[in-house]
């Protein structure tokens, strides 16, 4: 009986060993099935990933973009900026001389206007002082005709005043 119960334990062992050798194999299959799984799965994420970077690569180049051409922008409104307080200094220094210039105008006018409430002990018909005058504000008005139109303007129309002023004296 020890014959027949150590064959017959030895052919369960057999199948057992079979079994296990089955097991094993599909275990492995199993496993490299998985392990295949997880890599495609793995590669699909990194796919995605690498669009998701690429999209978002070309969202900041394109930002990048925008934010140089603003600051572009914010540069050349600076130079206007600049460029335009310039202006308003020269225009300031410009209004400057005009009012120092019609200063001078108005007591020049207060002096004549004292001279002619005066009486004149010989009528002259026209003084030399408004003939100097003009000379003076046509020779102002050409040397800035150029640099500054509008004050040479400003400096021949007082000439003009200054030479009707002459013809009604």
């Amino acid at each position: 009986m020890t014959a027949k119960n150590d064959s017959a334990l030895l052919e369960v062992i057999g199948r057992l060993f079979v079994e296990a050798e089955q097991l094993k194999a599909n275990n492995e299959e199993a496993i490299e099935a998985a392990r295949k799984e997880v890599q495609d799965q793995v590669q699909e994420q990194k796919n995605k990933w690498n669009v998701q970077l690429d999209e978002a690569t070309a969202r900041y180049a394109e930002s990048q973009e925008k934010l140089d051409d603003a600051l572009e922008e914010v540069r050349q409104k600076k130079r206007e900026l600049e460029e335009t307080t310039g202006l308003l200094r020269s225009n300031h220094a410009a209004l400057a001389e005009v009012k120092e210039e019609n200063a001078k105008l108005k007591e020049e006018r207060k002096r004549r206007a004292a001279e002619e409430r005066k009486p004149q002990k010989s009528s002259k018909v026209i003084t030399s002082a408004p003939s100097k005058n003009i000379r003076v504000l046509i020779d102002r008005a050409i040397q800035t005709l150029y640099e500054e139109p509008e004050k040479a303007a400003r400096s021949l129309r007082a000439a003009l005043k200054e030479i009707d002023k002459a013809k009604e004296e």
